[in-house]
């Protein structure tokens, strides 16, 4: 009877526990490649996003400029942003200092922020019912809402 009662406080306590550890983990992360989406608030300019890993010596030499430090995958990435409205022109947006926005937060999605309040949040890796690599950008210092 006690080892029954033992083996049932066990599993009562693995549960939760177990649960835990799966909602703390960070598990969106870059991924290299040229991605193409649209300005939801515009569907007229296409959006270029071209993901490319680096070795931390670039990314030292880059000062902080359109590079990131992927904290999930330890990895290294420079990164160009630009915008092609429905006239060609091309408007580049850079990336300022990336840095973690919810400050090292457990249990919510990766995002980066910039100095300028840009946003980039990566969606490879996560867990859903199709797989799909993409990135969410918000540029704050335009009229940007672009998924690509």
């Amino acid at each position: 009877m006690k080892k029954t009662w033992k083996i049932a406080l066990f599993i009562v306590l693995m549960i939760p526990l177990s649960s835990c550890f799966n909602t703390n983990r960070r598990i969106n992360y870059f991924i290299s490649g040229f991605f193409i989406g649209y300005n939801e608030n515009n569907n007229t300019q296409t959006c270029y996003f071209n993901v490319e890993e680096i070795t931390k010596n670039s990314f030292q030499e880059a000062n902080g400029v359109n590079v990131i430090h992927d904290l999930v995958s330890n990895k290294f990435y420079s990164l160009e942003f630009y915008v092609i409205d429905h006239e060609s022109n091309q408007y580049t947006i850079d990336f300022i200092n990336l840095k973690d926005a919810y400050d090292g937060a457990k249990g919510t999605p990766i995002a980066y922020k910039d100095d300028n309040q840009n946003w980039i949040t990566p969606f490879a890796g996560m867990v859903s019912e199709k797989e799909a690599n993409y990135y969410s950008i918000h540029i704050t210092n335009e009229n940007f809402e672009i998924y690509t």
